[in-house]
């Protein structure tokens, strides 16, 4: 690890045990980590969607055009 490297990775490890010392901050984690698996499947639903979504809407651009 460079030391560039080893100096971000201390920095980060400070702040995150700076915001574990608040309480209000690990139940906040805590929450989120409960709740990551239908974050995760939110995510995976959204990107599942936008895309064919979107290349409807941009056949459906070219064929309006066409016509």
């Amino acid at each position: 690890m460079s030391k560039n490297a080893e100096e971000i990775n201390k920095e980060y490890n400070e702040l995150l045990d700076a915001a574990l010392a608040n309480p209000g901050v690990a139940e906040a984690m805590k929450l989120f980590s409960r709740h990551q698996p239908t974050l995760n499947a939110h995510a995976r639903l959204v990107t599942a969607t936008a895309i064919p979504a979107q290349l409807a809407i941009s056949t459906g651009t070219m064929m309006n055009r066409n016509n």
